[in-house]
């Protein structure tokens, strides 16, 4: 039978075991662990190879050389060329606009490049260096970050201008490159 005082006890009870749970919990919460591995976008990451293809476009320059004390200097140099690779991402025109140091008598150089790549989907823009010596060894190092639809990845490039045709070896992945916040042992 109907009990108007059971029903306010029942009430009651409920009330005091749902407020202990909600009190129970934790005022704040936990930051979120980074997601496993398989929850990144494997599809966005890859190894890239291909070659470049020098091109003679009447924009590209030299730049200006100035030898003081057996040092030249060389700035305003620009070049383009085409980057056909086994990615479609990592395929179109490029630019590159650098300033070079070369050192004789060792014939060895120093550069510091910006690269610009752009295809139909978006571009790549990043720093870049290099060291040359003698065509013994002609390696540029290239980190760019995508736009459009390359947004929110990141180009690790490699250029070896001794092969023929010069090759890349890249590699592309979701975030940006690792900061370390200090050396070691400090």
């Amino acid at each position: 039978m109907f009990s108007p005082v059971k029903t306010l006890a029942g009430a009651a009870l409920a009330t005091v075991i749902a407020g202990s749970l909600f009190i129970a919990q934790p005022l704040h919460s936990e930051p979120a662990a980074d997601p496993p591995a398989a929850e990144l976008e494997p599809a966005a990451a890859a190894v890239v190879t291909g070659t470049i293809i020098a091109s003679t476009s009447p924009a590209d320059t030299q730049g200006n050389h100035d030898v003081s004390a057996g040092v030249i200097r060389t700035d305003g140099i620009h070049h383009t060329n085409t980057w056909e690779t086994s990615d479609p991402r990592l395929s179109g025109t490029a630019t590159y606009d650098a300033e070079w140091i070369r050192f004789p008598p060792d014939d060895f150089q120093v550069e510091s490049a910006v690269h610009v790549l752009e295809n139909a989907e978006g571009r790549w823009v990043g720093s870049g260096s290099a060291l040359s010596k003698s065509n013994l060894t002609n390696t540029d190092i290239a980190i760019m970050s995508g736009e459009g639809a390359y947004e929110g990845l990141t180009a690790y490039v490699l250029m070896d201008w001794t092969a023929h045709p010069p090759t890349i070896e890249a590699a592309i992945f979701p975030g940006e490159m690792p900061v370390v916040s200090a050396p070691l042992g400090e």
